[in-house]
């Protein structure tokens, strides 16, 4: 695997030199500047959906080719091309991975091949859709466009074809005065209907899709209780995982639904299923970690990371215009691996994985606007929060120090530091790293929410309560230190669910520890 770190002006040639400039920026008129490219590159790679209102689908469709290992599964459709087929195959595959890029850009190809068939321009206004990890989503023109040419050329479809294409006919509008949310709801009503009147896997796979996306990452509640919507989402995804155990979308849309839950492991199936089903898709290698990180299956999150990785770069080679629109599935592995190897524990695979994490994006995103710049400077401290969670705090004081100006990063940093001297008795360098966090802690960037996940001050007040517990506790005031660490606990609890956690050093640890110290057991 090769790790590039270069500049953004570098980043810029290298595009422009290789012809690649019209498949990042559709618009020629667009501004090309580098923190323009670097901002919108790395929007696409931290949320998964790319912006098909600055991407050329057009351009990627002739890059791409047949890609190895998304499986098996086939949705048959009408057309009596077998490379449109083929390729319609690929796309659908890719979507229900998550790898839209190469869902659309097969999508288009299946085009090429065949323009008259309806399914394919619905193919691809689905994949001109929202993903449950959008920081923004606005639909492209093209979107409305792709589901009316389905609508035009529709004749003697099948029922499911037909219910397809009338739901997402519901979903775009060019009226800009309807709201997303509106045309959400009405997509997802579309599919309910389409769901209960034909029984089809990929019918009700799709409108559990729908449910997902009105609701992202809100499946459950922080008491374990489930969503009003969650029990209908988890009842439609068994329903297809009885008809169809290896369909490719309800086993990744049941870790998602589930992985929350007082009760992940139940998702452990579709965890084993996944990567023997497609096992050159990286996202789809790595989505049991998701299962694996929350069931104590510690090492095998690890390996199927490590494979992830493989299969990234692999695609990488084959197709060069995924490491140009989603990083994610390089940086989401290296963090994810990290994470698993820190609960194994594994000190030096975690530091590997955290600094190997670290190196895999320019390292200029630090610099962007929040919320984009947080989550590049959440990852780029994952070596100190590995050597905190090891207790190494003489290797933790020999890093660099993070500059002020990198917000984020520089709470954590100060976070990390003031835990190490709090924990090696220097209570005067503790007291300085909590005064910096503190203060750290008003910037107003860190308020800025992550999409559907949290603003980055919820997890910074985890880290205060940590460190004054800390504190209390080395410097004689135990019981004091067990009421912060139960602080720190709620706080941590009240965080909404990602993986990884947007808190990497679980609070009852520490509480725990305080516990025992106090000798109460119960």
């Amino acid at each position: 695997m090769k790790i590039h770190i270069v500049f953004a002006e570098v980043i810029l040639a290298f595009l422009v030199a290789m012809g690649l400039r019209a498949m990042i920026v559709k618009n020629e008129k667009a501004p090309v500047s580098p923190s323009f490219l670097n901002e919108q590159k790395m929007k696409s790679m931290i949320f998964c959906s790319p912006d098909w209102n600055v991407l050329d689908e057009d351009s990627l469709a002739m890059a791409i080719g047949p890609l190895p290992g998304w499986g098996t599964y086939n949705w048959k459709i009408s057309s009596k091309s077998d490379s449109a087929q083929f390729y319609f195959n690929q796309g659908i595959n890719m979507y229900y991975a998550f790898h839209i890029i190469e869902a659309m850009a097969s999508f288009k190809k299946a085009q090429t091949f065949d323009d008259t068939e309806p399914m394919i321009y619905w193919a691809q206004a689905l994949a001109y859709g929202p993903n449950i990890n959008d920081l923004e989503y606005n639909a492209a023109p093209e979107a409305a466009n792709a589901a009316m040419k389905a609508v035009t050329l529709s004749k003697n479809l099948s029922p499911k074809e037909k219910a397809l294409i009338d739901a997402m006919a519901v979903r775009y509008s060019k009226d800009t005065s309807i709201s997303r949310a509106s045309l959400d709801e009405a997509y997802t009503r579309a599919m309910e209907a389409a769901s209960k009147s034909i029984n089809d896997a990929d019918v009700h796979a799709l409108f559990a899709d729908a449910i997902m996306l009105q609701h992202p990452w809100r499946y459950w509640k922080a008491n374990g209780e489930p969503e009003s919507w969650t029990p209908e989402l988890i009842g439609i995804l068994e329903k297809v995982l009885a008809m169809q155990p290896a369909h490719p979308g309800a086993n990744h849309y049941y870790i998602h639904a589930t992985e929350a839950s007082p009760t992940p492991q139940r998702a452990l199936a579709s965890a084993d299923r996944l990567g023997v089903m497609m096992p050159g898709v990286s996202h789809m290698v790595h989505m049991p970690s998701h299962v694996y990180i929350r069931s104590g299956h510690y090492e095998k999150g690890i390996a199927v990371n490590e494979t992830a990785v493989k299969a990234y770069d692999k695609y990488l080679e084959l197709y060069p215009d995924v490491v140009n629109k989603l990083d994610i599935y390089l940086i989401h592995n290296l963090h994810m691996q990290a994470a698993c190897a820190m609960l194994r524990p594994n000190y030096a695979y975690a530091l590997k994985s955290g600094e190997l994490a670290r190196k895999s994006f320019d390292s200029s995103f630090l610099s962007l606007p929040a919320p984009v710049g947080n989550f590049a400077q959440y990852v780029y401290v994952t070596p100190q929060l590995v050597k905190l969670r090891f207790g190494k705090w003489a290797d933790l004081a020999a890093e660099p120090a993070i500059p002020e100006n990198y917000v984020y990063a520089h709470l954590l940093d100060s976070w990390a530091r003031g835990m190490a001297a709090a924990a090696s008795g220097n209570k005067k360098d503790a007291e300085k790293y909590l005064a910096a966090l503190r203060k750290s802690l008003k910037h107003p960037d860190l308020e800025v929410v992550m999409g559907p996940f949290n603003a980055p001050k919820s997890s910074g007040l985890v880290a205060e309560k940590l460190l004054e517990g800390m504190m209390s506790e080395k410097f004689g005031k135990i019981d004091e230190a067990v009421d912060l660490y139960k602080q720190a606990r709620v706080l941590e609890d009240s965080l909404i669910y990602t993986e990884p956690r947007d808190w990497l050093i679980p609070s009852r640890h520490y509480l725990a520890n305080s516990l025992i110290k106090t000798e109460r057991y119960k």
